[in-house]
């Protein structure tokens, strides 16, 4: 008996992190959704949020550092990626320019 163990051509889906604003319907809708599946509140925004391919898997509100994530998917090591990019984010507004960017993504700096 044979069996036939190829490995796919097909790539894997790409990891993309990316920022959203609170009054980003698109970004607000993915995190609502993480939010039903999580069983947890929707986090404030702005969000951080993971996405593989085009589904998000979890977010962190910029504004909180609250996660919520696709408990079916696998996203530990996805999650510290997250809380390391909000890190580096706040730090680059803080040290750079100081409220540019938090205005620029919606957050409230007085």
């Amino acid at each position: 008996m044979s069996y036939n163990h190829e490995v796919s051509d097909l790539p894997a889906p790409e990891l993309v992190l990316r920022v959203a604003r609170a009054d980003d319907p698109g970004g607000r809708s993915d995190v609502t959704r993480l939010a039903a599946l999580d069983s947890a509140a929707v986090p404030p925004g702005p969000y951080v949020i993971a996405s593989l391919g085009d589904r998000a898997i979890a977010a962190r509100s910029l504004s909180t550092g609250a996660t919520v994530a696709d408990p079916f998917t696998r996203t530990a090591d996805v999650l510290p990626m997250l809380e390391l990019r909000a890190d580096q984010l706040q730090r680059a507004s803080l040290v750079a320019r100081p409220g540019r960017l938090w205005r620029r993504i919606g957050v409230r700096t007085t």
